[in-house]
């Protein structure tokens, strides 16, 4: 075997380790356009070795025996949170592309990880009582352009950091940041008009754009 043919394998060696080692088992992905939470068929696990549709463990953090790692929503699908994932936690919860959480029903979402938003991607809703809690950091990398969060509570206990594009773009819901907020790329939450419904509990540094309105 030639050197060069050597190096192309062993390179796809090491690539194809990384993408095993991408995924832990438990972890979910969204696997249709347009579904509710609980649809369990539109949902696919990873069990160690391959993605597994419809998976017998549920949807994400309907079982203690199937607790949910990452729960990804991919590129063009919309997630509609119709049921309460609260006692069951999921770990992180990451948006890709233009991945959409609509919480147009009166639901809670934990989740004990991060939030990752990127690209164009959305949580929509329209009262406060659309609630989803972070109990780990709210990540906005460099590569979303256009991250929007609409009238939902939304509680982020870790950091916050924003290098990319961020607008929280209604007035209802309270939105709270309770660790330090890191803002170089652009924020904008001039749409919240209520006094104590955009709350800081740590420190904000800006090096970017931060638009924050009047509160």
């Amino acid at each position: 075997m030639s050197m060069k043919n050597l190096f192309f394998s062993f390179t796809l060696i090491i690539l194809s380790s990384i993408s095993l080692i991408a995924q832990t088992t438990g972890d979910y992905r969204s696997n249709a356009a347009t579904f509710n939470w609980n649809a369990t068929a539109s949902w696919q696990r990873w069990n160690g070795s391959a993605w597994i549709s419809n998976p017998a463990e549920g949807y994400p953090g309907q079982n203690a025996s199937g607790i949910a790692g990452t729960v990804t929503i991919q590129n063009g699908h919309t997630v509609t949170g119709n049921v309460d994932v609260t006692t069951n936690d999921i770990g992180n919860l990451v948006f890709q592309g233009s991945g959409i959480l609509s919480m147009n029903n009166n639901n809670d979402i934990d989740a004990t990880g991060n939030l990752t938003m990127d690209a164009t991607s959305q949580i929509q809703g329209n009262g406060s009582s659309r609630v989803l809690r972070v109990t780990g950091n709210f990540i906005v990398p460099a590569t979303a352009t256009n991250v929007r969060i609409a009238g939902i509570t939304l509680t982020i206990n870790g950091t916050t950091t924003v290098t990319g594009t961020l607008t929280l773009t209604n007035n209802n819901g309270t939105k709270t940041f309770r660790g330090a907020v890191t803002v170089s790329g652009s924020w904008t939450s001039t749409a919240i008009t209520t006094t104590g419904r955009l709350v800081f509990g740590g420190e904000v540094m800006t090096s970017g754009t931060f638009d924050c309105g009047c509160n």
